[in-house]
């Protein structure tokens, strides 16, 4: 409340610039979280994405793919990736065979010199344009419709993987 009447006694009126720089810390902070965790013991990080059972007995099934996952993908900047992350857990998207082979071979896969120009152009250089690459794979990963979220929902998340070769 103080803040509200803070705001008020200023003269704003139209309060999201602070809700939007609000949400933009603690995404932040969220990711050095998560680093943190994993460079200490990560034990914790099924924690700290607040993954239910189902979520956290897929984390233990696919831990080094999610602690390189982590490692090479979640920076502040890429932030939105952590809520990826945790919806492909918490949905048990791993579990189905095609989807593990194909993060790992997404991780060590090049990008050619086009790609990762236009991803700098777009968003800069740091992070780089593979964790941002990576990072846009896993929020499409974890939104319940995959690719077609919003626009075609008679799709799934499996066709959507054959269709980009993932």
């Amino acid at each position: 409340m103080k803040i509200a009447e803070t705001l008020k006694e200023m003269g704003v009126d139209v309060s999201i610039p602070l809700f939007e720089k609000t949400v933009e810390w603690a995404e932040a902070i969220n990711a050095a979280l998560l680093r943190h965790l994993l460079a200490e013991d990560d034990y914790l990080i099924s924690e700290a994405l607040g993954l239910s059972s189902t979520g956290r007995d897929c984390f233990i099934c696919y831990r080094k793919l999610c602690s390189t996952i982590i490692e090479k993908s979640i920076y502040p900047e890429t932030a939105q990736g952590i809520y990826g992350l945790a919806l492909l857990l918490e949905r048990g998207i791993l579990y189905q065979p095609p989807v593990a082979p194909a993060l790992w071979r997404q991780l060590g896969l090049p990008l050619s010199a086009l790609a990762a120009e236009r991803l700098m152009l777009a968003f800069g250089a740091s992070p780089s344009p593979e964790a941002r690459l990576l990072e846009g794979v896993l929020c499409l990963l974890g939104q319940p419709l995959g690719v077609g979220q919003g626009n075609n929902p008679h799709l799934s998340v499996d066709p959507c993987l054959i269709d980009v070769g993932l």
